[in-house]
């Protein structure tokens, strides 16, 4: 599973067009514009929908210009296997 997010470092500026590599609930690695970077993803809250555990989690990507760990929040849906 993959999501993506579209922000701003707020240092310098840098447009981060990051994708997140999900396996199994777990973050497998980051990307901007395809090359890996570090990250990481703190799940926050987990609730049960119809259309499967929806995941409420901050996601920290490092800026690949000037380094700075950049802490957003976002959400994705992990889909019931039918």
């Amino acid at each position: 599973m993959q999501i993506y997010g579209k922000n701003e470092c707020y240092i310098c500026k840098f447009n981060l067009d990051w994708t997140a590599f999900i396996s199994e609930g777990d973050v497998t690695s980051f990307s901007i514009m395809g090359n890996q970077v570090i990250g990481d993803f703190v799940a926050l809250e987990e609730t049960a929908t119809p259309e499967g555990k929806k995941v409420e989690c901050e996601v920290i990507v490092q800026c690949p210009r000037c380094r700075n760990r950049n802490k957003y929040m976002s959400s994705f849906v992990m889909s019931v296997s039918k």
